[in-house]
């Protein structure tokens, strides 16, 4: 994943992994850590999948930008 952004360079992207290893720092921000065994399930979040995809839907947010 952390390849393709760096090659697309998109301004706002979201992710989801059950494994916070081998995770760049400056891509953690756009990164949603699932529990391996729950997944999405957990009521909190699933609240913050929602908001992080409303951030990269928000008008204004597309477009190329370097990886940060």
């Amino acid at each position: 994943m952390v390849l393709d952004v760096e090659r697309r360079r998109p301004s706002t992207w979201l992710a989801s992994d059950d494994d916070q290893v081998g995770w760049p720092k400056w891509a953690e921000k756009h990164v949603v850590f699932t529990d391996p065994y729950e997944g999405i399930s957990p009521v909190e979040l699933q609240a913050r999948v929602r908001e992080r995809l409303a951030a990269v839907a928000a008008p204004g947010t597309h477009g190329p930008q370097s990886p940060q």
